[in-house]
């Protein structure tokens, strides 16, 4: 009685364990190959900034930016937008 119970609990899984394998696979197949962006991603469509200091590539919107000769610049930190007003001077 104990052995056909064990092998009962076995079977189970088993075919618990395929059901999800192939629901996982079919999933994949229907969404396309294409990979998901995490959330906390920025949009495809947000176009970059080059801090002129130290190169470093940053969203406009968390870039600390200047404004000179018409021209905006942006800087990741103060200290590297310090640093080009002193080489500017």
């Amino acid at each position: 009685m104990f052995a056909f119970f064990v092998r009962f609990l076995i079977y189970l899984a088993t075919i618990l364990l395929l059901g999800r394998f192939l629901r996982s696979l079919f999933r994949s197949l229907t969404r396309g190959s294409e990979p998901r962006a995490p959330h906390n991603a920025p949009s495809s469509r947000t176009v970059m900034v080059k801090d002129p200091m130290c190169g470093m590539y940053m969203d406009p919107r968390l870039a600390v930016r200047i404004q000179r000769n018409k021209e905006e610049f942006y800087f990741c930190s103060d200290e590297c937008r310090q640093k080009f007003l002193a080489e500017a001077s």
